[in-house]
């Protein structure tokens, strides 16, 4: 009962973690981009170039999804490369903070996906 509740509870924290990441590639994007105009097309670029790629490989009812531990890899290089980016335009904390997130609830699933696979002898 405990488990079900924190698979459950993880969940919801990776999508939010998801919607962090796609809001990182935005900010940062904006925020190293030289110009007003140009800042604004380069966020408006990276948030649709990091929303297709996770459409296309990584979202639960998509035809192309990989396969673990492939798409955990992805994931996590995704979710690192969002946090590096925030850390290269001053949000070091933030960075910093999505990479934890990132690390745990990713963890999480992967180990939640093994359980599923494999649950312990009783």
């Amino acid at each position: 009962m405990l488990l079900r509740l924190i698979l459950t509870a993880n969940l919801g924290l990776f999508f939010l973690v998801e919607l962090a990441a796609f809001a990182a590639f935005a900010v940062a994007s904006f925020r190293l981009a030289p110009g007003a105009a140009l800042s604004w097309v380069a966020a408006v670029l990276a948030f649709g170039a990091v929303v297709t790629l996770w459409a296309l490989l990584f979202a639960p009812r998509s035809a192309r999804r990989l396969r673990a531990p492939f798409r955990q890899i992805g994931e996590i290089a995704v979710f690192l490369l969002a946090s590096l980016l925030l850390s290269l335009s001053g949000l070091d904390g933030w960075g910093l903070a999505l990479a934890l997130a990132a690390l745990v609830t990713v963890g999480v699933a992967a180990l939640s996906e093994q359980e599923l696979r494999d649950p312990p002898s009783r």
